[in-house]
């Protein structure tokens, strides 16, 4: 018994002795809050909190660290580690050998962390030299020589301490020696010799593809691409506008498979908004988006201003961030009022429009609340008295007061293009006809696969206008539904076509007109002459200056309708002068599917149909079988249309 304890009593002198031999490390002066440096939000602790930064700036090497919520990871340099903490940690140890460790407690220090922020703490220790100098010999003698990840500087001496080292040896175009040496007072000598490398392929590719490749800073051309290294290490920057630019330390390995895939994360947000009412003005930043629910954004904060007529403005700044989508609703609250309406006879019916769509219809008395501000039309009728139609105006918050007298009389239609359906309209008997081009040899270069084949087609009677739509006569549809008038390009209004108005433009004034716009089929059966066709390529005649305003005697520009020859129904200018819109929606196979009865056209598409040529074409688009297609939204100087109606 007595001897155990005399050898525990030896054994902790020892330990204390040993202890007793070591120098001590000490803090330098006082801890400084680094205001410039912080930590990235990506560093997280296993709490998920963003990490807080102790920088350790020294002239010792060898540091090693513990803390007591553990240390998260460690950038290490020569001369400073940056350690990544909890933010509530608040004791970090310091090890180095020869030294005994130092304990920091971090709040008695005047260290106080949180997160993202990074403390400076200077730490040395005095220490009697024990080094022993040691000589690492190297062919090619200009190798870079590492000791303990250190880049060594001066050599073939270096001054190290007995013990283990990690030894690295680098060149250029040579293979890379690593390994441990075992440095005492009898093993001082070492000597190596690196073995010269050959080039192997390295392969960068990046999604998406053409990103620029730089290795160590050299242009290496565009991904996805392949190029010759040799083994070891490289800096590799990849780079493509409008994408994240993403770094990364490679190794190329003389053996095996050296590919490299970079997924690069896009230098912007998305913002998916859907407002109310359809058709309200978007501005983003004072940029226009209206009609648009997709759209992408660069980072940051943005403003969003919406505004309707009739409705309150909206206005928020919304915070775009990389890579995630934002999704906005907003619904604007309409400005209303009221309408105290009567009229005279009480059965007449009575119909409430605004922007040309029915709002609600009755007979007699009505008081109507919560209308949106605005112009709207009043339509009154009752059999044995004339119809009446009035324009009013709602105001928020205010009670309008309208009374409608009717006068005894024959009930009228008023054709909003001026004159009456006889002068304005051409009746078309229905009937079967040959849609498409029989003969492949005069069809224009590239139109053969969309008129053909041939198919036969039966159409009901319909009226259609006898001239295309004119300025005179849109101009007052816009003024009618507060619309912006089209341009007429300085050729002139008045009875020329009306042109530069897109397909929802010119479905929407059929509409108002009480019409709509042909069908493909009742537009060419109408163009060829009806029941009385006599089979000619142009609308009206096969001499097409006879019948037609085209590129060879426009002078490029539209002329009134009605100067030329009409058909054999008496339609004016269905060949030449401008396009007209149809109805149909575009595909170039549709014939050979097509319906035999009043076939209305594909289901959906992406274009439109038109026809008849126009001023600016030559004739060979000009034939009554040619069929032309483009966006709906579109608008052209070449387009117009005429009115139909059942």
């Amino acid at each position: 018994m007595h001897k155990k304890i005399l050898l525990l009593l030896i054994l902790t002198f020892c330990g204390l002795y040993a202890q007793e031999g070591l120098n001590e490390m000490r803090i330098v002066g006082k801890p400084e809050l680094l205001q410039s440096e912080f930590i990235s939000s990506k560093n997280k602790d296993i709490n998920g909190n963003v990490c807080a930064g102790l920088k350790i700036v020294t002239d010792l090497t060898g540091f090693s660290y513990r803390s007591n919520n553990g240390i998260v990871k460690i950038d290490k340099e020569p001369g400073r580690d940056v350690l990544y903490l909890s933010p509530d940690e608040r004791v970090v140890e310091v090890y180095c050998t020869g030294f005994k460790p130092l304990k920091i407690y971090l709040y008695e220090t005047g260290i106080s962390l949180e997160s993202r922020a990074v403390w400076k703490v200077e730490v040395t220790g005095d220490k009697k030299t024990d080094k022993i100098p040691v000589n690492i010999i190297v062919n090619p003698s200009d190798a870079r020589i590492y000791i303990n990840d250190e880049l060594q500087q001066e050599g073939p001496t270096f001054q190290l301490s007995a013990g283990s080292h990690e030894l690295r040896i680098e060149k250029d175009n040579y293979g890379t020696i690593s390994e441990k040496i075992e440095v005492s007072a009898t093993s001082t000598l070492f000597n190596y010799t690196l073995e010269p490398v050959e080039q192997v392929p390295a392969l960068f590719k990046s999604t998406p593809k053409g990103a620029s490749i730089f290795v160590n800073n050299f242009d290496k051309g565009v991904t996805d691409k392949g190029v010759f290294l040799f083994p070891g290490a490289y800096d590799v920057k990849i780079s493509l506008a409008g994408y994240i630019e993403e770094t990364r330390r490679i190794e190329v390995k003389q053996t095996g498979t050296n590919e490299f895939n970079f997924n690069l994360i896009k230098n912007s947000g998305a913002l998916t908004i859907k407002v109310f009412p359809a058709g309200a003005k978007v501005l983003i930043d004072r940029e226009d988006y209206t009609g648009r629910t997709n759209i992408e954004l660069f980072p940051g904060k943005h403003k969003i201003e919406v505004t309707a007529k009739g409705y309150n403005s909206f206005e928020e700044v919304i915070n775009i961030e990389i890579g995630k989508t934002t999704n906005k609703n907003i619904n604007l609250t309409a400005k209303t009022g009221r309408l105290q309406f009567t009229v005279q006879p009480l059965e007449a019916d009575v119909k409430l429009y605004r922007n040309n769509s029915l709002v609600e219809q009755w007979k007699g008395l009505k008081i109507l609340g919560n209308l949106i501000e605005g112009k709207y039309r009043i339509e009154t009728s009752c059999p044995g008295y004339e119809n009446k139609t009035k324009e009013i105006n709602i105001t928020e918050n205010k009670t309008t007061t309208e009374e409608i007298i009717l006068e005894k009389g024959a009930a009228q239609s008023e054709q909003r293009t001026g004159g009456s359906a006889e002068e304005n309209m051409v009746f078309v008997k229905g009937g079967w006809f040959e849609m498409g081009q029989p003969d492949p040899n005069i069809i224009y270069p590239g139109r053969t696969i969309d008129e053909q084949p041939v198919h036969r087609v039966w159409v009901n009677n319909f009226y259609i206008g006898k001239y295309e739509v004119t300025f005179a006569e849109y101009d007052k549809f816009c003024e009618a539904t507060e619309r912006k008038k089209p341009s007429d390009e300085g050729w002139g209004r008045g009875n020329r076509p009306v042109i530069n108005v897109s397909w929802h433009d010119a479905k929407a004034y059929c509409e108002w007109s009480g019409g709509r716009l042909p069908t493909e089929a009742e537009w060419e059966y109408a163009a060829k002459g009806g029941a009385k066709s006599r089979g000619y390529t142009f609308s009206g005649g096969n001499d097409i200056g006879n019948v037609a305003w085209y590129l060879d005697n426009s002078g490029k520009k539209t002329h009134p309708v009605g100067r030329k020859k009409p058909n054999e129904l008496g339609i004016y200018d269905m060949t030449g002068n401008v396009w007209e819109w149809c109805n149909d929606w575009y595909r170039s196979d549709y014939y050979g599917k097509s319906s035999k009865k009043n076939p209305n056209g594909p289901s959906g598409g992406s274009d439109r149909v038109f026809r008849g040529g126009s001023q600016g074409k030559s004739k060979e688009l000009a034939r009554t079988s040619c069929r032309g297609k483009v966006s709906p939204e579109s608008a052209s100087v070449l387009i117009g249309f005429r009115i139909v109606k059942d």
